[in-house]
C-alpha cells in the first residue's frame, strides 16, 4: 500500500495536468479549500491530507469540461458530473490507481471510476435578493442530500439522514432547483458560492476575478488574491492553528488508495 508522500506526487500530477488544459485554453481556475490553506501554511500539501481542490467559476467551469473531453489523455479520466459520478462536481481520476473513500456507494455506481482525484467545483453566483438566495441555499442544500443518498452516503449525523430521507420528495424538483442555484447573473449577485460543495459558505463577488500565484510543492498555482478572509470563511479565524489529532483523522477520505494497482481490484472485493 502507498504512503500519503506517494498519493501527493500523483495528486500533483493531475494538478500539473488540470494547469496544462486551463493555461493552453485561457481557462481562470484557482486551488481552493484545503489546498489554499496548505498553500499558505505549509507551502503545499498538509501533511496529513489526502486530496487536493481546484474551483471556476461556472462558465470557465463548463468550458474546462468541453477541453478536458477533447483531450482524451490516456492517463487520466474526466468523471463528470451527475452522469459519471451521483454529484454536482466534477472529478479528474488517474487510470491505473485506487482511490476508495470511507463512504459507502449504492450498486447502481459501485462500477464508477475511484482512482485517484483532484476535485473540480464550480462556483456560482449568490443574488442580492435576499429570498431569492436563501432559496438557492435550501434548492443546494436538498440537491446534495439527494446525490448523497444516490450515492449510499451513510455515515451521516442523524439530522442530515432526515434531511436526505425527505430530499426524496423533491426528487421531481431536480432540474428545477439546480437552475435556481445556478441561474444568477453576476450583474444580480452580491457575492459568490460552491452551493453544491458548500451551500453554507459566501465569498466575495471578486473572488474569482483577482487572483495570485500561491506556493504549493515548489511549483506556483493560482489562489484568491484576498485569500486570507477566504480562509477565514471557510475554517474560521483559528485557521493558521493545526487541528487535533480528532480532527485530523477526520479530514482523511480513503478507506483504500493505491498509487499502482488499479480500483477494479478493490471493488470486486
Amino acid at each position: 500500500m502507498a504512503d500519503l508522500t506517494e498519493l501527493h506526487q500523483k495528486l500533483l500530477e493531475i494538478l500539473e495536468y488540470i494547469d496544462k488544459i486551463c493555461k493552453e485554453n485561457n481557462i481562470k481556475y484557482s486551488l481552493c479549500a484545503g489546498t489554499v490553506l496548505g498553500s499558505i501554511r505549509h507551502k503545499g500539501f498538509i501533511p496529513w491530507d489526502d486530496d487536493l481542490d481546484v474551483m471556476m467559476i461556472r462558465s470557465e467551469y463548463n468550458r474546462f469540461l468541453e477541453c478536458a473531453r477533447k483531450e482524451n489523455n490516456e492517463k487520466f479520466f474526466l468523471q463528470e458530473e451527475r452522469k459519471d459520478c451521483p454529484y454536482y462536481f466534477s472529478k479528474i481520476r488517474m487510470n491505473g490507481t485506487t482511490l476508495i473513500e470511507k463512504t459507502d456507494v449504492k450498486k447502481k455506481w459501485r462500477k464508477m471510476h475511484q482512482g485517484i482525484f483532484v476535485d473540480v467545483f464550480p462556483v456560482d453566483y449568490a443574488s442580492k435578493n435576499k429570498f431569492h438566495c436563501s432559496m438557492q441555499t435550501v434548492y443546494a442544500r436538498l440537491l446534495t442530500a439527494q446525490s448523497l443518498l444516490d450515492r449510499g452516503y451513510s455515515n451521516a449525523a442523524f439530522y442530515k439522514k432526515i434531511v436526505m430521507g425527505l430530499s426524496v420528495l423533491f426528487l421531481p424538483f431536480r432540474k428545477f432547483m439546480f437552475k435556481y442555484v445556478i441561474g444568477v447573473k453576476p450583474e444580480n449577485a452580491s457575492a459568490t458560492s460552491t452551493f453544491l460543495a458548500d451551500y453554507k459558505k459566501f465569498y466575495s463577488l471578486t473572488l474569482m476575478d483577482q487572483l495570485v500565484q500561491g506556493d504549493f510543492e515548489g511549483k506556483q498555482y493560482p489562489i484568491p488574491e484576498d485569500w486570507k478572509n477566504y480562509l477565514v470563511t471557510m475554517y474560521g479565524k483559528t485557521w493558521g492553528t493545526p487541528p487535533s489529532q480528532k480532527d485530523i483523522e477526520y479530514k482523511i477520505h480513503a478507506k483504500i488508495f493505491s498509487t499502482d494497482k488499479n480500483y477494479t481490484e478493490f471493488v470486486n472485493d
